[in-house]
């Protein structure tokens, strides 16, 4: 049998025609929203307070998270709110508000009791090891609290207008009112603006029966 010579493809050059087989891409831009950063086998739980009944007036971080599975919220000798997920200890569990760390202090727990949750959008929670980006001490779980919906580099922020009345049956007030939004957004910087005012009367707290 005798030997033919063969191409894999037809050169430009010798047809004078163009190269079809090579082409060029223009720059491609890959973006995608905020999520909980999750690997293995580790869950998450996105909460709105403002879509949460938690019967309180002035709630705070406490309140909301009594109410998550897996996690435990008691108090302790200083009056601390401690948090702990089911399966560790209070030490391994973070707390992130706007992704500053918030259990960096000296016994790496934090008083969920002092974290209000006037102006927050939305908590997730997210339980197991999520990711080395939460920063130490989140064996346990991280709990990240937002003042703002996730937003995209095509889309900015979405405008917030909100005014509350609440009053309980302990003769509580607390009045509050709260705007803002996207004051400059482009692919590169996005800057909000955002304000907000309270007032809260809160006359006594109800003692336990007997």
């Amino acid at each position: 049998m005798g030997a033919r010579m063969g191409q894999a493809q037809v050169r430009a050059d010798s047809t004078g025609g163009r190269d079809t087989t090579v082409q060029g891409m223009p720059a491609m831009r890959v973006s995608a929203p905020y999520v909980p950063r999750v690997v293995g086998s580790a869950s998450a739980v996105m909460v709105r307070p403002d879509s949460t009944p938690l019967g309180a007036v002035a709630p705070v971080m406490g309140d909301l998270l009594r109410r998550l599975p897996f996690l435990y919220v008691r108090q302790n000798s200083r009056g601390e709110q401690e948090l702990s997920v089911r399966g560790s200890e209070s030490r391994q569990a973070a707390v992130l508000f706007e992704g500053v760390p918030l259990t960096l202090t000296w016994d790496a727990r934090a008083d969920v009791s002092t974290i209000p949750l006037a102006g927050v959008q939305r908590i997730d929670y997210v339980r197991g090891l999520s990711s080395l980006l939460s920063g130490p001490n989140a064996i346990g779980g991280v709990v990240t609290a937002s003042l703002w919906e996730h937003h995209t580099v095509d889309t900015p922020v979405a405008p917030v207008r909100r005014a509350d009345l609440q009053t309980d049956l302990f003769g509580g007030v607390r009045g509050a009112v709260l705007a803002g939004g996207p004051l400059r957004h482009s692919a590169e910087s996005s800057v909000q603006w955002r304000v907000g005012g309270g007032w809260r009367d809160l006359p006594g707290v109800a003692r336990p029966h007997g």
